[in-house]
């Protein structure tokens, strides 16, 4: 079990690792987001630096559509009709920069290959970390390898990931943001909104059906009941009974390109993390990324989870697999590498 694993790490009691436990649950629901450093082994990150290169080496030598994919405020149009992205959701499909000749992501089915990032999504640590926080059948319906490069890796506009991943009747999606390099205010760390999880989502991206065929729009940006429970996080990782928002409180800056006077203006604040730390962010977590103009990448795999036990996962959102729900990776953990989870960093 996690507690075990713990014991070995800090070579402490059960009761000791219980206290982490609890303390990683109550920072979770407090703050909407923790950090485990250590959690991914330089081993580990080698591989998967070594595997993405050997991916990414074949997309540049193939006859692959070449597809932009922008998350700063031209992502609607950008991914809005693109049979690519819609068809990633199971495979492994290269996105580019709006420039042009580096690469953005790697996306969304990573999670299901047999190579390192697929050990990594069904490892014993991953799924421990999810029960400890309160998951119950937790499954995975999407991963990116982000790649955030020296000098041209773009922003990534204020969201909330249930924008994107939406589940019934409550929010419950987490994202496991790994960094494989050293994240740092100077090449495109995580910034966030400290505890705004506690705030309802304010717009979902949907897969709608028109004359024009399938698309993706921004759906309630304006119109969504804020009142309505399934706006907000799952109770289970509420410090409180949820919050109302209203007008006077609506995050205009959503979706909107800022720089980092205007991020810290409206309250968020950057989180610089080492290569191997695990950032775990709830759902409904106001955060964002700046540009990387620095000359360091700034690399990071990232796991998507849902809970699967009494909640449904919409069928209004963009990712829709074959198979349905149904077919999502479930984390149960029984592939074992190097454990190196370690401890909470306090930010």
């Amino acid at each position: 079990t996690m507690l075990q694993v713990l014991c070995f790490f800090f070579g402490t009691t059960t009761l000791a690792a219980a206290a982490f436990v609890e303390d990683l649950r109550s920072s979770f629901r407090r703050d909407g987001f923790v950090i485990l450093g250590e959690f991914s082994s330089p081993f580990e990150r080698s591989e998967m630096r070594r595997r993405i290169g050997e991916l990414s080496a074949a997309y540049w030598a193939s006859n692959a559509t070449r597809t932009v994919f922008r998350t700063d405020a031209g992502q609607t149009e950008a991914q809005s009709k693109s049979r690519y992205f819609f068809e990633s959701a199971t495979k492994v499909h290269f996105f580019e920069e709006a420039g042009g000749g580096a690469l953005n992501k790697a996306g969304h089915g990573l999670h299901l290959s047999d190579d390192v990032f697929g050990a990594y999504a069904r490892s014993s640590k991953v799924a421990e970390t999810l029960r400890e926080l309160g998951f119950t059948r937790p499954v995975v319906p999407q991963s990116m390898y982000i790649f955030k490069a020296k000098h041209s890796g773009g922003a990534v506009t204020p969201h909330v990931d249930a924008t994107f991943l939406r589940t019934t009747p409550r929010q419950t999606v987490v994202g496991l943001w790994l960094a494989v390099d050293d994240a740092t205010p100077d090449n495109g760390c995580l910034w966030v909104r400290n505890r705004s999880h506690t705030e309802p989502v304010q717009r979902y991206f949907v897969r709608r059906t028109n004359s024009n065929g399938e698309q993706m729009v921004f759906a309630n940006s304006s119109l969504v009941d804020q009142d309505d429970p399934e706006a907000y996080l799952d109770d289970r990782w509420l410090p409180f009974p949820r919050a109302t928002t209203t007008k006077t409180t609506w995050r205009p800056w959503e979706g909107v390109d800022v720089d980092a006077a205007k991020a810290a203006e409206h309250g968020f604040v950057p989180v610089p993390v080492a290569a191997g730390s695990l950032v775990i962010l709830a759902g409904t977590l106001d955060h964002l990324s700046l540009p990387n103009r620095s000359p360091t990448d700034r690399h990071t795999f990232q796991l998507h989870v849902v809970e699967s036990h009494e909640r449904e996962w919409a069928s209004s959102n963009w990712l829709q697999t074959p198979g349905g729900a149904a077919s999502f990776l479930e984390v149960k953990g029984g592939v074992d590498g190097p454990l190196t989870c370690s401890h909470r960093d306090e930010v």
